[in-house]
């Protein structure tokens, strides 16, 4: 939480304070907002930067986990129960001279495969977080495994979300600059956010809302299966990190945020899909 970052003013900030919105170093602007459970990782310093053990940074040419970094020495002892990432438009974090990836991870064929796999609906790496990003309007009801009902902007890592689900991360998006926020029709139960949620239910026919029917009638207002634009743009959207990859809104299975991507990946799309019926 105490790593200071630089902002395009000049200064630097720490990445807890860092917003959605704000613009880092070379006009990168954070796109999204992670926090998740240290829980798990294996925590490194690299030159005065504590990152966990899986982080992909730049070495070289290469991009490496931190943990096979050479200058990287392992933290024999760590006590802060959260880490924070961001998503930025370029897709990187830059901290100290080092060059990180971003929560997203994607490489240059990365980007080329999820451009195959949204029949190139987005031209630059920039174009990935208004095309491809989702998030939930803060009011969306969830409920936990107790019965209680919250609104995802109030979920904390470490709920038991229903079906015993246990929430490891929560992600803030910037929604001001996505490519719209709609009101989806999703078997008859009404669901608000941004374009691309990922849906993981056997009952819905299909696995992304980019692929809904869009109208602008109101006499289609009851269209099962479709979407139309919100008159209202939410400033922040949420999403959630789960330890089942899914979680359950209006009795409806969403996979979560990190689907976003990873469904246009050759690499990791198919256990996600082969998920869905199950």
């Amino acid at each position: 939480k105490n790593t200071y970052i630089t902002m395009n003013e000049g200064n630097s900030r720490k990445i807890n304070d860092i917003q959605v919105g704000d613009i880092l170093a070379n006009n990168n602007m954070v796109t999204g907002k992670i926090m998740v459970e240290t829980k798990g990782s294996i925590m490194y310093e690299l030159d005065d930067i504590f990152v966990s053990d899986s982080h992909i940074v730049k070495y070289g040419d290469k991009w490496i986990p931190v943990s096979k970094h050479p200058n990287a020495k392992k933290c024999t002892f760590y006590q802060e129960p959260y880490l924070y990432c961001l998503n930025t438009t370029n897709k990187t974090i830059v901290i100290n001279g080092h060059i990180f990836s971003d929560w997203d991870e994607i490489n240059d064929n990365d980007i080329i495969n999820i451009q195959k796999n949204t029949n190139h609906m987005f031209n630059e790496k920039n174009d990935i977080h208004k095309c491809l990003d989702g998030g939930f309007v803060g009011h969306t009801e969830i409920k936990l495994n107790d019965g209680v009902v919250k609104q995802i902007k109030d979920i904390r890592v470490g709920d038991i979300l229903e079906n015993n689900t246990s929430v490891y991360g929560i992600v803030e998006i910037d929604g001001r600059s996505l490519n719209g926020q709609y009101i989806f029709n999703l078997g008859n139960k009404i669901v608000e956010g941004g374009p691309n949620l990922t849906i993981c239910d056997k009952n819905i026919n299909v696995t992304s809302t980019l692929n809904l029917i869009e109208n602008y009638d109101s006499y289609l207002d009851n269209q099962i299966n479709s979407k139309k634009p919100t008159s209202k743009i939410e400033n922040k959207l949420y999403h959630l990190l789960t330890n089942k990859k899914t979680f359950y809104i209006h009795n409806i299975r969403f996979y979560d945020y990190n689907a976003s991507i990873d469904l246009f990946l050759d690499k990791s799309k198919g256990k996600l899909l082969s998920m869905k019926y199950v």
